[in-house]
């Protein structure tokens, strides 16, 4: 990879890795430091990356990124406090139902649903990028809709 190509990258996903950073950790600041990481890590190994396929690249570094993190910190303080930040007083609309529905899920399921319905890709690069085999990756995402399906019906607000 090129400097010229490196540059490129940062301008065309830097925004989808932070979307999909943020709806993890649901939390500004660290999804900002995470894909910093990312773009770090890209620009030490760029000589390894193939243009071709550094979305994909990227995106995995993201999902890995954010699985130490959430193997540093104690999920019963920071996960916790920051389920709150999708709710500002009475709003209470679909998309925070969403979002709350989403935490239900279990994380593969959800980054599975985010990259597939959020960022639109293709089950194959969700398998790369989650280091997992075409037929899981359907079988986690057809899991995390239907929990979702029966999370969102429960609600009477949206009927």
């Amino acid at each position: 990879m090129t400097l010229s190509d490196y540059n490129k990258c940062v301008q065309e996903f830097s925004d989808g890795i932070f979307r999909f950073l943020l709806s993890l950790c649901k939390d500004t600041a660290v999804a900002e430091d995470l894909c910093q990481d990312v773009f770090e890590k890209a620009w030490i190994k760029k000589d390894n990356i193939e243009m071709p396929r550094a979305k994909s690249y990227l995106f995995q570094m993201a999902h890995n990124g954010f699985i130490d993190h959430y193997r540093r910190i104690k999920p019963s303080q920071e996960i916790h406090e920051n389920h709150s930040s999708y709710s500002t007083g009475e709003d209470w609309d679909l998309q925070h139902w969403l979002h709350q529905g989403l935490d239900q899920l279990k994380p593969l399921q959800k980054e599975a649903i985010l990259l597939r319905d959020y960022e639109g890709y293709p089950y194959e690069e969700i398998g790369e990028i989650l280091s997992i085999s075409l037929s899981q990756v359907k079988v986690e995402i057809f899991r995390g809709r239907k929990k979702l399906k029966a999370f969102l019906g429960s609600k009477e607000v949206l009927v």
